[in-house]
């Protein structure tokens, strides 16, 4: 087999917008094999917290859970495709224009079928209303 090409994502140009003191990095390890691919399913979870003292505060994590099937005898493996965060305002139907703190995205199983997904936020203005969507796909394979 052949190692695969690796490409950059970015490009710097003043086109796209980066400057000289902006810095981004990636990397991809190698890759892996797992044997033949048995399948693969989409996932999504949506939080949202209506703010408020105490809620969702910084430090105190919200867990969803969601049940799954997989292929008999396969394992599985989870991938992220989007992480997205957002102050809002009216119930959700509007952003706030203010900073967005830092918060924490875990998604891991909990179980045998079971998917599980963690935020956290470590904002001093974690008791603000706030969405937060997670977006992935979970890979079965022999």
């Amino acid at each position: 087999m052949k190692n695969p090409v690796l490409h950059p994502t970015f490009s710097f140009d003043d086109k796209h917008g980066i400057r000289p003191f902006d810095q981004a990095n990636g990397s991809v390890d190698p890759w892996t094999g797992v044997g033949g691919l048995a399948g693969f399913a989409g996932f999504s979870f949506f939080f949202f917290n209506g703010g408020g003292t105490g809620n969702l505060a910084p430090g105190r994590p919200t867990t969803q859970t969601s049940q799954f099937t997989s292929p008999p005898g396969s394992g599985a493996l989870i991938t992220l495709r989007s992480v997205s965060g957002a102050f809002v305002t009216d119930g959700g139907a509007h952003l706030t224009e203010r900073p967005l703190g830092q918060f924490v995205t875990n998604v891991f199983f909990s179980g045998q079928n079971t998917l599980a997904c963690q935020v956290r936020l470590s904002d001093s203005n974690g008791d603000d209303p706030i969405q937060i969507w997670v977006n992935g796909t979970l890979l079965f394979f022999n």
